[in-house]
């Protein structure tokens, strides 16, 4: 450790106070935006109240990131938390100085393997997106790292069990963060299957279904990431350039099913965090991801199109923002398990946080991996809406459209302005779909290849193939915003 920050060229970068050497706790699969402004400003936030002392491995879950950037930063960056505190915008700023390694398994395959060996490490978490928690059949390769995030979890913890000799205090809570449903239960069902597919000993599928906790959670902030319109005016007041400071609002909440109270070592709730353990975590799961996280993948495929670049311009449209608003409580809440008033105040909430002028949010980066997410966020309800009343929800079936026309861009030789982000298969499915539509021009063959795969592993509704395809004829023949202003006429 340098006496300066280690951060990219310096501005008058100040003398940094000695770190404590604190235990490795933490092992956090996810290198992106989310985790750090929340996991990592959580961990921080405990350690600087002297209720936990936790370090942080980071690790890297995918080949490309941005890890190496963790590690030429030394573990350090900026978490800036903005938000409205009784009609007053507040802004509190925290430098992280949880993070004791950054590690990618790909070049570091033993040094990934050797955090298993850590006797100190008692808890891992993670967001690898709802596209990170999926069995993909592989084989064991003890010597280089596996693509899924699942086989990697279980390759360490076989890692674990040999070291420690099976040792039933050897085992970790696991407590994934992506918003898949059971996302716990999930990742724990794959994590067997590998063991099985693997054929490893029947002493380490018992160790790993006994040892080990894998809880389902629910975690709700918004994260835009690094403030690259403000990033110069920060990096003077802090006083040095920090490439992963990230922007978040304050509200954070995070719960977990834990109805024996087996997470309470973990006791973030005593620094004043919101931390909440419940005995069913399925009705605040549902509200949470069908209200705050379906209006951004919902309405944003539609704003982006309309040429806006924010949440809060979305929220605030004189088309969109009402749009939204109605699909909420017209087409989603009624549909909830939790109480409707409740829900309603939730959304109201959450429309606020939307329209919060010190979070620019871009919709670009919401837009990443926007199929699997649809899949989980909007198409469940799309299917209830239609199971309720017969008929299919109209904002809710645009989205869809929507989803579908911003994904043409995947067909394009031509460099566009926002390339689509997506899983290679998506692209490539989308492309060709659409490349056979410029040839045939058969807008029900292109709902019928494109619809089933925002729907995952459900099947649509009946009727939405042939809806979709006269949505997508009207917005290529009216545009995006007409055909959403005649929505919101009705």
């Amino acid at each position: 450790m340098t006496a300066d920050l280690r951060w990219a060229e310096p501005v008058d970068a100040p003398r940094r106070p000695p770190l404590p050497q604190r235990p490795l706790r933490v092992v956090q699969i996810g290198e992106g935006n989310f985790l750090r402004c929340f996991i990592g400003w959580m961990i921080e936030t405990a350690n600087n109240a002297a209720v936990m002392d936790s370090a942080i491995a980071v690790v890297q879950p995918l080949p490309e990131g941005s890890i190496e950037t963790l590690r030429r930063q030394d573990g350090l960056y900026t978490v800036i938390l903005k938000g409205l505190r009784d009609g007053v915008l507040q802004t509190e700023i925290t430098l992280i100085t949880a993070v004791q390694a950054s590690i990618d398994p790909y070049t570091q395959w033993q040094e990934f393997l050797a955090l298993a060996r850590v006797p100190t490490i008692r808890w891992m978490v993670s967001n690898t997106t709802e596209a990170g928690i999926v069995y993909q059949q592989c084989s064991m390769t003890p010597h280089s790292c596996p693509q899924s995030f699942p086989a990697k979890l279980t390759m360490l913890l076989y890692e674990r069990f040999n070291h420690f000799h099976g040792s039933t205090e050897a085992g970790l809570h696991i407590l994934p963060c992506e918003l898949n449903a059971s996302n716990g239960s999930t990742l724990r069902r794959i994590v067997l299957q590998h063991a099985e597919d693997w054929q490893l000993s029947a002493a380490f599928r018992t160790w790993l279904a006994e040892s080990n906790r894998f809880f389902n959670t629910l975690v709700d902030r918004v994260v835009p990431g690094y403030p690259r319109d403000e990033a110069q005016s920060l990096e003077q007041e802090l006083g040095y350039r920090d490439q992963l400071m990230v922007v978040g609002e304050s509200f954070h909440c995070w719960i977990i099913e834990d109805p024996y109270n087996l997470t309470l070592d973990l006791c973030l709730e005593k620094a004043g965090l919101a931390l909440t353990r419940v005995a069913d975590l399925g009705p605040y799961r549902e509200r949470k991801v069908r209200i705050l996280n379906g209006a951004h993948t919902a309405t944003v495929p539609a704003a982006l199109l309309a040429g806006l670049a924010t949440v809060q311009q979305m929220a605030e449209h004189e088309v969109f923002g009402p749009l939204m608003r109605r699909m909420l409580m017209d087409e989603v809440i009624p549909q909830l398990t939790l109480d409707q008033d409740e829900s309603r105040r939730y959304a109201e909430d959450v429309l606020i946080r939307f329209a919060n002028p010190a979070i620019r949010h871009y919709l670009a980066d919401i837009a990443l991996n926007s199929v699997a997410k649809f899949a989980v966020r909007v198409a469940p309800s799309i299917a209830a809406y239609q199971q309720v009343h017969g008929a299919l929800p109209p904002i809710l079936s645009f989205s869809l459209a929507a989803l579908i026309m911003l994904y043409r861009a995947c067909a394009t030789s031509e460099t566009v302005e926002q390339p689509i982000r997506d899983d290679q298969q998506v692209i490539e499915t989308c492309a060709a779909a659409w490349r056979d539509f410029s040839r045939n021009g058969d807008w029900v063959e292109l709902s019928r290849r494109l619809v089933p795969p925002a729907f995952g592993d459900q099947v649509p509704p009946v009727g939405l193939i042939e809806h979709t395809a006269r949505q997508l004829a009207q917005i290529e023949r009216d545009g995006i915003a007409n055909v959403a202003r005649l929505l919101l006429a009705d």
